[in-house]
């Protein structure tokens, strides 16, 4: 569904405060998102009141090649990327490569952007669950606020 389907249908809401939660949420959405950990993630900084990442932004690495990261924080000259810890053990990631090769390859990534002078923070479900340590694991890493 398109979001302009969306913003109609929640036009039609009973009431007005209806129609403005939804149309908050239908702006807020975003289809760059690539996981529902993700997505939380951006809530969740959302409601800490940091500034709204680049989703998906990419990097040219060494070799040419892209890297597209979670989070683009470019105030801060810094990458955001959530983690759900099974995504190394899924035979659909890594092209059916060993677990090892995958995150020996997820680390030569990663050293390949901090090598631009990028920094990068890693968070899982559980830190991003957490409400107050992942608001401090942002301002360690330099988040800027709003």
């Amino acid at each position: 569904m398109q979001k302009s389907e969306l913003q109609a249908a929640a036009q039609q809401l009973p009431s007005k405060a209806a129609c403005n939660r939804a149309m908050a949420v239908i702006t807020f959405a975003s289809g760059l998102s690539g996981s529902a950990g993700e997505s939380l993630s951006r809530v969740r900084m959302a409601t800490l009141g940091f500034m709204a990442p680049e989703l998906q932004h990419r990097f040219v690495l060494r070799d040419g090649s892209n890297a597209f990261v979670d989070f683009w924080f470019d105030g801060s000259r810094t990458v955001g990327e959530f983690d759900g810890r099974t995504k190394y053990l899924r035979p659909d990631w890594g092209l059916g490569r060993p677990i090892q090769d995958r995150i020996l390859k997820e680390k030569d990534r990663e050293d390949q952007i901090r090598a631009q002078g990028i920094g990068v923070v890693r968070w899982t479900w559980p830190e991003m669950l957490d409400l107050q340590g992942f608001q401090r694991l942002l301002l360690q890493a330099g988040i800027p606020r709003k």
